[in-house]
């Protein structure tokens, strides 16, 4: 799927990169009435595994590393080689504060499809790993269009959500409180 070819293909040096600017952003990402979603990183992760449980999905999320820098803990999530998630969470309740979601795929349908469903599960770890079929279905096609209308902003559900694609990095979604 031409959408999310990554040109250099090494998704963890993607992902590495976007950590790093995490920390040294520092407590750029920490406000004092900062908006967080009721999530810390692994119930986030059990969530998301559970929304792709959910839509008889084989991918699983697991943490790579976790990181402290002044305000902000960062954390990296890996789903497969073609598949990640950099988070970040204040540091004193612990709760995420934003994630982005990272798909940079080989061309083929399967990792185009991968990187969909990558990000519906994403929207269904923080709205609800049990969405129904009839609401799955309505966020798939959602998500697909904006896929390919190719950089745009929603809120849905009190979630402030950016999808932009790169040749470099390939398909980038993020997620924040609103």
């Amino acid at each position: 799927c031409r959408f999310f070819r990554n040109e250099r293909g090494d998704m963890k040096k993607v992902i590495i990169l976007i950590m790093i600017g995490f920390i040294f952003a520092g407590n750029a990402f920490a406000e004092p009435a900062e908006k967080h979603f009721d999530l810390t990183f692994d119930e986030f992760i059990s969530r998301y595994n559970e929304a792709m449980r959910t839509i008889s999905q084989p991918l699983r999320m697991t943490k790579e590393t976790e990181e402290s820098a002044e305000d902000i803990i960062t954390m990296t999530g890996m789903i497969n080689k073609n598949l990640g998630l950099v988070g970040i969470a204040n540091k004193k309740n612990k709760k995420m504060t934003g994630f982005i979601f990272i798909g940079s795929g080989d061309g083929t349908e399967l990792s185009g499809l991968n990187i969909l469903l990558g990000m519906v599960a994403a929207v269904m770890a923080i709205e609800d790993p049990f969405l129904p079929r009839s609401e799955r279905g309505k966020l798939i096609i959602m998500i697909g269009k904006v896929i390919k209308k190719g950089t745009i902003e929603f809120i849905r559900k009190n979630t402030k959500y950016n999808y932009a694609y790169s040749k470099v990095t390939g398909a980038m979604f993020s997620a924040e409180p609103n």
